[in-house]
């Protein structure tokens, strides 16, 4: 069986589609788990009124996302699984083609393409172009041949019990765990895309104003190779455009590492050529 885990916080006016996303599968063993993270809107009251034996609510206490998603993993009975943002949902045959790549590689995280939906319209979100798996996790994932998004991977559930989620952050907070599993495990890649990531530009605008609850805050350079250190730093690079008024004060803690910075942009630059030009996946013979 395969767990499909859906974080639910005031999500009144998308829960249902990706609900009914899972729900109309071409992969039918699967449990749904939605965990109401003490939603103040109708959104539970949506999820009551759908009818199949394969759902089932779950209702907490608010206590953010990471909190959910980790009483979600405690409470599955399925062997591998899948999660799920309320607002994006799967393409039909999601769970087949993650279930089906993992098996065939034989390893314990699988992840796929995806789509990016802004306004309706959508573009691919990886430039990967081969099943394989994966040489380097962390250069592929910077460079944008694969990305292990939620909702377009999937995980063996003794990963996320080992490496769960950190419960005192509120942006990043799956990177962590995320950087730990891509630092110990083989991942096998399917260009197929498996789901649409419905970008919120109402959530993405929001202020960020608490640095202690970002994992840039907490970010861990030391022993690190040298790929996973520039996805490290494209964080910070984020840090300083969210967080203005700390740009001093990340400086002075990630001091020791500050030269990453123009290696970044100079690479990133290359990307953004490559990509414009379409040559991007010239990358996918070496990673």
């Amino acid at each position: 069986m395969i767990s499909i885990i859906i974080p639910l916080y005031n999500k009144q006016n998308c829960i249902e589609r990706a609900i009914k996303s899972v729900l109309s599968q071409t992969f039918t063993d699967f449990e749904l788990l939605v965990i109401n993270d003490g939603s103040t809107d109708q959104s539970d009251e949506i999820v009551k009124e759908i009818k199949d034996n394969r759902l089932i609510l779950i209702n907490k206490q608010n206590g953010g996302v990471s909190t959910a998603r980790n009483k979600g993993v405690d409470a599955a009975k399925g062997e591998w699984i899948i999660f799920l943002d309320a607002d994006d949902y799967f393409l039909p045959t999601c769970i087949d083609t993650l279930y089906k790549t993992a098996i065939t590689y034989k390893v314990n995280v699988a992840a796929a393409n995806f789509y990016i939906e802004i306004n309706g319209k959508k573009k691919l979100a990886c430039y990967g172009n081969k099943e394989k798996i994966i040489r380097n996790n962390f250069a592929a994932w910077y460079l944008g041949l694969f990305c292990p998004r939620t909702g377009a991977a999937i995980f063996r559930r003794e990963l996320l019990l080992k490496y769960s989620f950190r419960e005192d952050l509120q942006r990043y907070e799956d990177a962590e765990s995320l950087f730990n599993i891509m630092r110990n495990n083989l991942i096998a890649y399917t260009p197929v895309p498996v789901m649409s990531y419905t970008q919120d530009y109402n959530h993405l605008s929001k202020l960020h104003n608490n640095l202690s609850k970002d994992y840039i805050g907490c970010l861990i350079f030391d022993n690190k190779s040298f790929s996973e250190k520039l996805l490290l730093t494209s964080l910070l690079e984020q840090g300083f455009c969210i967080y203005p008024s700390k740009t001093k004060y990340l400086k002075l803690k990630y001091k020791h590492f500050l030269y990453l910075l123009p290696i970044n942009k100079s690479i990133t630059f290359v990307i953004r050529c490559l990509r414009k030009i379409k040559l991007l996946g010239i990358f996918n013979i070496f990673f």
